[in-house]
């Protein structure tokens, strides 16, 4: 089996990425560690161990053993995020490759699909919903251990140590419902949120 976690830049695909390793791992089912191209999905692994990887680029071609997790969030959450440890010129190209994912995606039966605002603040939900996708079914201690292994300051924590940035700089300036509708609590000058709209509706206009 071959877990393609995919997803834009800030749209919380790394958090998704080390639950499908713990819920595999759980279940006695330790996946491959290595990284892979697009090319490569299908003839890296000999069908005994998962394979889980993560793209932000990149469509998974679909087969009997692909199981694909896209990871979405409000675009104006996800450009905030970004443009707090990106330029804007790279956020502008990661919203288009976004938009590429999503529609390579559509329409397919063998993605689950991630929701950042809807999913955050319930991570025992979203982590039985990965479990299902990739055919575990967790114990409730299993569950609690995944949880406790996965968790948002966990993640956090590990990507400052791999940036350099402090765990508060990553941390996302809205989540949720409650926060109003997606992007209203995102602090963004109206003429970068112009451009983050118009490459969402047209990627063609910044990717390179």
């Amino acid at each position: 089996m071959i877990v393609v976690v995919a997803g834009g830049y800030g749209c919380g695909t790394t958090h998704v990425y080390r639950i499908a390793i713990a819920v595999l791992d759980a279940a006695g089912r330790a996946p491959e560690f290595r990284g892979v191209s697009a090319a490569d999905w299908h003839t890296v692994t000999d069908g005994r161990r998962p394979l889980v990887v993560k793209t932000h680029n990149a469509v998974a071609p679909p087969g009997p053993t692909t199981r694909v997790i896209l990871c979405e969030r409000d675009v104006l959450d996800a450009a905030a995020s970004i443009l707090r440890r990106r330029p804007e010129s790279e956020m502008l190209k990661g919203l288009g490759q976004r938009v590429e994912l999503e529609r390579g995606y559509a329409g397919r039966d063998d993605v689950l699909r991630i929701d950042y605002e809807l999913d955050y603040g319930f991570p025992r939900r979203k982590i039985q919903r990965i479990a299902q996708h990739v055919g575990v079914e967790l114990s409730p201690m299993q569950l609690e251990r995944v949880h406790n292994a996965t968790s948002i300051a966990t993640t956090l924590a590990e990507q400052a140590t791999l940036t350099g940035a402090s765990p508060t700089e990553l941390r996302p300036d809205h989540i949720g419902p409650a926060g109003g509708a997606p992007g209203a609590g995102v602090k963004l000058p109206p003429d970068v949120r112009a451009r983050i709209r118009a490459t969402y509706e047209d990627p063609s206009t910044n990717v390179t």
